[in-house]
């Protein structure tokens, strides 16, 4: 498995080599998790959330590299799973993500295979399990893809990111669980972990990709027909980026980006003009070897926070977010050994309701862990106090 040994090694060398270069005192508010833990699958690399059987409780897919398949969980409703069930994929499936790729209205499956160079779809039945899974081409190492509608006739569409190509490979959709051909746009060299957002206020889904290899971010933004202008550069000098995550985190209206640094151990939050362009990046510390971030609110005050999957360290950064596109000092908890990917849901239905969106609030974490074969799930212990009112702040 070539491609993710160049990955790894890369990522363990240089989570081993830095220590935190941020020490911080103790967050002035406590968040704490009841934790578990669920065997998923040989290595055990990423996490997405989906409904797959229609109960309206959250449940699991783990990319398993090690044994080329996809792991499917049934969460219970009370923060437990069902064991898990896997269904094959092509070689050393390092990223999944969900979807309706046929519009039935069942959660669909993608993943990104980076030593066959190429996706594969797995049709939901609707009952847990999923069909056989189709494969479409893409770059060469596609190790991560993203969902979204790049040509605006409302089906989904893929972005891939192709780390030995250093380009995107965007399918557009047809909307039975198939594909167009792909077509390229370079990015950087090793992009890995593209997000979608309007970052020039145009209206049309634009992408943003990490170049590992680049110490930098391109932004792609889109026409609105499926293809993309020239990639522009954002947060250069970033060391060694290897995860985004995207949203407004000083609530302008505008998206922001965190980026994972997984040499300096750090995540960098830049904050968007709403023009394409960012401000100066505000770095802070988390655990050794970062590499993957994802968004919620833990503790019910209607701000982003972040977390961030620690690789060397084994454990998971949370990072209160203030308001202003500051956050307070990372909360750390231990998880399984190698976390190589993070989700943010609610798995035991306990969350309280946005009264300002009408929707939960996602609060707990999957974590994938690539050397223990599992995912850890931490629920959320503040959910019962949590304040029911609507944001506070600027």
């Amino acid at each position: 498995m070539p491609g993710t040994s160049v990955r790894f090694c890369l990522l363990v060398a240089t989570g081993f080599a830095f220590a935190s270069m941020f020490p911080t005192p103790a967050p002035a508010q406590t968040v704490s998790f009841a934790p578990g833990d669920f065997a998923a699958g040989n290595r055990a690399i990423s996490v997405a959330l989906g409904d797959f059987n229609g109960d309206k409780v959250q449940d699991l897919a783990v990319a398993n590299e090690g044994e080329d398949t996809v792991a499917v969980l049934l969460g219970n409703g009370d923060g437990t799973f069902q064991p898990a069930r896997t269904f094959p994929v092509s070689t050393s499936p390092v990223w999944v993500e969900v979807g309706d790729f046929n519009g039935d209205r069942v959660t669909d499956l993608v993943v990104a295979n980076i030593n066959s160079n190429n996706v594969s779809v797995l049709l939901g039945n609707g009952d847990g399990t999923f069909q056989k899974g189709l494969t479409f081409a893409a770059g060469t190492g596609p190790d991560s893809v993203v969902v979204g509608d790049f040509n605006g006739d409302k089906i989904p569409d893929l972005a891939v990111a192709n780390w030995f190509s250093g380009d995107v490979s965007v399918l557009l959709g047809n909307g039975d669980g198939t594909f167009q051909p792909a077509r390229t746009f370079p990015s950087g060299v090793n992009p890995i972990s593209p997000v979608v957002g309007d970052f020039n206020g145009d209206g049309v889904p634009d992408l943003a990709v990490a170049n590992f290899g680049n110490n930098n971010v391109s932004l792609l933004l889109g026409n609105g027909d499926g293809t993309f202008r020239t990639a522009l550069i954002v947060a250069d000098g970033t060391p060694l980026p290897n995860a985004l995550a995207v949203d407004d985190f000083n609530r302008d209206g505008k998206l922001d980006l965190a980026v994972t640094s997984s040499s300096s151990n750090t995540v960098s939050v830049l904050l968007g003009n709403g023009d394409a362009t960012f401000q100066a990046a505000r770095n802070f510390g988390v655990g050794i070897g970062p590499i993957a971030v994802a968004v919620g609110d833990f503790n019910y005050d209607r701000v982003p926070d972040l977390v961030v999957a620690n690789f060397s360290s084994n454990n998971v950064s949370m990072l209160l977010g203030n308001g202003d596109g500051t956050f307070q000092a990372a909360q750390n908890f231990a998880v399984g050994t190698g976390p190589s990917g993070v989700a943010v849901g609610d798995f035991d239905q306990g969350a309280p309701q946005s009264v300002e969106v009408g929707k939960k609030l996602a609060s707990d974490l999957a974590v994938a862990n690539f050397n223990s074969n599992s995912v850890s799930v931490l629920i959320n212990r503040l959910r019962h106090r949590a304040p029911q009112g609507p944001p506070t702040g600027p």
